[in-house]
């Protein structure tokens, strides 16, 4: 199948299939020990709360704080959203390190945080958690926001920013939101997620309209472009970025049917720039000794910032579902999509020539990573190497 534009499916419609009604761990943690944890942010907390925003704002941009998960294609779904927000606030985003540089380029302020949320579930991701936290207090009370928010309205993300002292933690209505200050209902809800995160920055300007000088309103258009990296890039080399795994087995097509695509490739002369992935992986290794001297294909090994650059000056992007799609959709990049397990339709690059290649039927999608099915990733093992070529042929064409 590919997938073309067309009506975004309802997020609440996931819930029809068996994958979302799996117990959450998580949840579970969060309901027994909700008395625990609210009194240990009452004790490492910021006491002082506003009663009242208006109290806070006054006649300059104020500053607000946005936590940014570990997850980099999130990262770059989200960019839109904190742009948007960076014309009416001063915004200073919490985010992993190697990040920073984006939001060096768009004028906009970081703070590092470490990776607490990506370990199991339990008692010493919890401690992490306080831990990584009480580390930030102080450079939060630099800032000196006037709120903290999440796009995804993580429970997690608000007892992170509450004992952080974070004087106000502000998201959307959503399961297990108790955590938050302040929560509001999307109106937006039938979205992907970068939209999504625009609907959110909409919604906060709304609270604050009525506070927000005008003249700052006004300007709203000129520091969005003030702030907004240029994206007319040349066309490109004529060379792809190709990603071909990830950590997650759940997004992995078979390395026996990377194989043909690159068969393909190699005979059409078409270049490739293969992303070596930072993790260690013994298929992986074996791909990469068996293609590293054919004509066309390289390998390429660097952190994210030199694989940024690589990609602003690609003709285009062919992977699976990584952050790489999302990094080369922001950079205004053609986007060759292979789906397995996600619903493209809330988390495809949201490029302007994307094409999307999945297996369907496939009752179980999404999966949110965590197959459930008896044939173990049968929606990646189904999505055979012939149409897959075939797609990209017409893709390639098209450019």
């Amino acid at each position: 199948m590919v997938l073309k534009k067309q009506d975004i499916l309802d997020i609440e419609s996931d819930k029809n299939q068996p994958n979302f009604r799996r117990r959450n761990p998580f949840g579970i943690f969060l309901v027994l020990s909700y008395p625990i944890i609210q009194a240990i942010i009452w004790i490492l907390g910021k006491k002082v709360r506003p009663e009242n925003l208006a109290q806070k704002v006054g006649d300059k941009r104020e500053s607000i704080l946005i936590y940014q998960s570990y997850q980099v294609g999130d990262f770059f779904m989200a960019l839109p959203a904190i742009i948007k927000l960076s014309g009416n606030f001063k915004v200073t985003v919490l985010c992993r390190k190697d990040c920073q540089f984006v939001l060096n380029n768009l004028g906009i302020d970081s703070l590092v945080h470490e990776n607490t949320f990506l370990a199991s579930s339990g008692l010493s991701t919890f401690i992490n958690t306080i831990k990584s936290s009480l580390i930030l207090r102080q450079a939060i009370a630099n800032i000196n926001p006037i709120l903290s928010l999440d796009f995804e309205s993580d429970p997690r993300t608000a007892i992170f920013l509450k004992i952080a002292g974070a004087p106000w933690t502000i998201s959307y209505t959503r399961s297990f939101g108790w955590f938050f200050d302040q929560t509001f209902p999307l109106t937006l809800n039938r979205s992907h997620q970068s939209e999504k995160s625009i609907a959110i920055s909409i919604e906060i300007q709304k609270i604050f309209s009525k506070f927000i000088p005008k003249g700052i309103l006004d300007s709203e258009k000129n520091n969005h472009e003030a702030n907004s990296e240029k994206k007319d890039f040349q066309k490109g080399s004529n060379y792809f970025i190709l990603s071909c795994w990830t950590r997650k087995e759940e997004k992995n097509w078979p390395f026996q049917y990377w194989n043909e695509v690159l068969k393909f490739i190699s005979g059409k002369k078409i270049s490739v720039q293969i992303v070596v992935p930072p993790e260690k992986n013994s298929d992986f290794l074996n791909f990469k000794i068996r293609w590293e001297k054919k004509s066309g294909i390289s390998f390429f090994e660097g952190d994210l910032k030199a694989i940024y650059q690589i990609t602003s000056m690609s003709r285009g992007i062919i992977a699976t579902d990584n952050f790489l799609g999302h990094m080369g959709a922001y950079l205004k990049k053609p986007v060759f999509w292979i789906n397995g397990s996600s619903n493209p339709l809330h988390v495809g690059p949201l490029s302007p020539k994307i094409k999307i290649v999945q297996f369907d039927p496939m009752p179980c999608r999404p999966c949110y990573h965590r197959c459930s099915n008896p044939i173990h990733i049968q929606c990646l093992k189904e999505l055979k190497p012939k149409y897959v070529i075939e797609q990209l042929k017409e893709w390639v064409t098209s450019l």
